[in-house]
């Protein structure tokens, strides 16, 4: 059986653990200004896919004027981090983005045997309304650090 730890670090750097799990912080988390996740995740990883949806409002009112609201939108994204196809080992895991509106949250699960989970949120100034905006936000606030295949 998986036991599962999770922790949650918010753009604040404020930090809600389940199950008592101790959370470390990289030392360079305060140049950013922004948290940033220890890697639970060392395997080289691939992007995978990625999605996002645009919506616009238009409403016509009695007088015949059009309005327009948004747009409003969500992205997703994810990476699968696999030393070895086939071969479960310590620093394997996946990397997820998920965005609606302004909210955006990264996942960080390992799948080793002591799987743990650790959740960054943060805020955007505007949605997420394109597949490329999700793979780059994806790389710079959910796998800050980590190594992608076929580049550092």
């Amino acid at each position: 059986m998986v036991n599962r730890k999770s922790t949650t670090i918010n753009a604040g750097g404020t930090e809600q653990v389940d199950a008592s799990v101790p959370v470390e912080q990289h030392a360079d988390a305060a140049d950013t200004g922004r948290p940033k996740l220890v890697s639970l995740v060392s395997s080289p990883c691939v992007l995978h896919a990625a999605d996002a949806k645009q919506h616009t409002s238009r409403t016509r009112s009695a007088d015949g004027q059009v309005t327009e609201t948004g747009p409003t939108g969500s992205c997703a994204a994810n990476a699968e981090c696999i030393l070895v196809h086939g071969k479960s080992t310590v620093g394997d895991g996946f990397v997820s983005l998920d965005c609606v509106e302004h909210s955006c949250k990264c996942s960080i699960d390992s799948i080793a045997q002591q799987a743990e989970s650790r959740t960054l949120t943060f805020e955007l100034a505007t949605p997420c309304t394109s597949s490329s905006e999700a793979l780059k936000m994806m790389v710079e606030h959910c796998m800050e650090g980590m190594t992608l295949h076929g580049r550092q």
